[in-house]
């Protein structure tokens, strides 16, 4: 294969002309424009030979004996090119990537979602997943979710991806989702409740239990005079975090339930008592 011929250039022509030549016919016969794979393996070899004027001048000037060609060994890498055959490149394909990556060498990931709780991301949990492969055959997987995994966390299996290729299988992703909670919300580590609490025991103090999402039942005081949307803060039974080994609070906000009173002599009664606050606010 003469390298000056693949290229349509001479003896003669000049670097500039050769990668001029070498442009031209690179973006007409590439892999990724459609073109045609061993076309384009010859193009690149004939360039990587005359561009580097060492090559070239072995390949103008063959040794009889002892000599080794820049024959095509099978495959090539974007980041083993000569750094003016990466730029050329990198003008042509600006798209991220490199320009072109051969055949792959294994199988394709899977990712399959696995929904917790937030319960379960203080006490871990294991769960069975059952996945189709494009084989059409069946995976089971034994998911060992550990404390703390928050959503969108990733746990990746190694060997269990797709296997529809005769390569070495793709891995298993297992993205991590968290379900919505009847009574508690998430923002980072900290939870929070909300409870409705009868506006008489705000203002005269009352007492509620509160169960937090490790199952414990909790006595929390609720002082006389309370506002509706007060905060209360437990600390340390939020959620825990994987990396740092620390737990968030668990912040319970009290709002106030009005009670409707229909009996005109106990809202007659509850009247009275609110003259007697107001007054005793003017004199103290």
């Amino acid at each position: 294969m003469d390298h000056y011929s693949v290229l349509g250039v001479t003896k003669q022509s000049s670097d500039k002309e050769i990668k001029t030549a070498f442009r031209k016919l690179a973006a007409k016969h590439h892999p990724d424009k459609g073109g045609d794979h061993q076309e384009f393996i010859k193009i690149k070899e004939a360039y990587e030979t005359l561009s580097d004027p060492t090559k070239r001048a072995v390949y103008d000037n063959p040794q009889p004996q002892g000599f080794r060609g820049n024959g095509y060994q099978g495959g090539f890498n974007f980041h083993d090119m000569n750094p003016d055959m990466q730029d050329i490149f990198g003008q042509m394909f600006r798209n991220g990537r490199e320009p072109f990556r051969g055949q792959p060498t294994r199988n394709k990931d899977i990712t399959i979602a696995a929904k917790i709780t937030l319960e379960d991301i203080i006490t871990g949990k294991n769960m069975i997943a059952s996945y189709r492969l494009r084989s059409g055959s069946t995976e089971t997987v034994d998911i060992n979710i550990p404390v703390g995994m928050r959503a969108d966390d990733v746990i990746r299996y190694q060997g269990l991806g797709d296997d529809a290729l005769n390569l070495a299988r793709g891995d298993l992703h297992v993205k991590i989702q968290i379900l919505k909670h009847d009574h508690w919300h998430k923002e980072g580590q900290h939870v929070y409740r909300e409870y409705s609490v009868n506006a008489l025991d705000l203002i005269v103090g009352t007492n509620i239990i509160v169960q937090t999402l490790d199952g414990r039942k909790l006595d929390l005081k609720i002082p006389p005079g309370t506002q509706t949307g007060g905060r209360f803060n437990i600390a340390q039974h939020g959620l825990p975090d994987r990396g740092s080994n620390t737990r968030g609070n668990a912040y319970i906000i009290v709002n106030a339930d009005i009670p409707k009173i229909t009996n005109q002599g106990v809202l007659d009664y509850v009247k009275s008592i609110k003259k007697i606050i107001e007054g005793n606010n003017e004199t103290t």
